[in-house]
């Protein structure tokens, strides 16, 4: 049986329309794989992000735990310190009242009673520091820590405000001058871009 001219052209349409209907599904295959990969990279990228944020928050943490202990440190060896001055200057009192009677003994003076006369002493205490500003100096010394050149009141400011801390700038300065032996204070630049920035000396002998 013969087929007509109308079958004979309608046959390379269809074998055409069913061409480019495979070539746009390999398309759409293609664009799905590009978007599977586009997808795991994302993935691989947030879990990447995350497991940075992890270790630094850990190494933030271990740093500041490390900055408590080693200010709990000096705040013992300075009560130490203060301790082994009152007992030094009770020695010292003591000797001196020893050499004032020996002398008084060979002039043939009348040495003073201990209620008519009383050698005083300096007297030495700790700075008290409460929990908050415990808190602040060990904060305030880990981020000084990490920034050896030193860091402005402002920046510093700005980095316990992310720490959900409100605390003036005038405040966190006077706190930095309390503690001499742990901040210094140093200048950088010159002329009208010179800047006032702190730095952290605990470690420092």
């Amino acid at each position: 049986m013969e087929m007509s001219d109308s079958e004979d052209s309608e046959e390379p349409v269809a074998k055409k329309k069913k061409q480019q209907e495979n070539a746009h599904l390999l398309n759409l295959k293609d664009e799905n794989d590009s978007l599977k990969c586009q997808l795991e990279a994302y993935k691989n990228e947030v879990d990447l992000v995350k497991q940075e944020s992890k270790n630094s928050v850990a190494e933030i943490e271990k740093r500041l735990k490390t900055t408590q202990q080693a200010l709990q440190g000096m705040q013992q060896q300075l009560m130490n310190s203060n301790q082994q001055l009152k007992a030094g200057e009770a020695e010292l009192a003591q000797l001196r009242q020893l050499k004032q009677n020996k002398t008084s003994e060979a002039s043939g003076e009348k040495t003073p009673t201990k209620e008519e006369k009383q050698v005083e002493t300096p007297s030495s205490s700790v700075t008290p520091v409460t929990d908050r500003e415990a808190r602040l100096i060990g904060l305030i010394s880990t981020f000084l820590h990490v920034h050896p050149f030193g860091a402005s009141v402002d920046y510093i400011s700005s980095f316990l405000q992310r720490c959900e801390i409100v605390i003036r700038s005038s405040d966190i300065e006077d706190l930095l001058e309390r503690f001499a032996t742990l901040f210094k204070q140093e200048l950088h630049g010159v002329g009208a871009s010179i800047e006032k920035r702190w730095l952290f000396t605990g470690f420092k002998v």
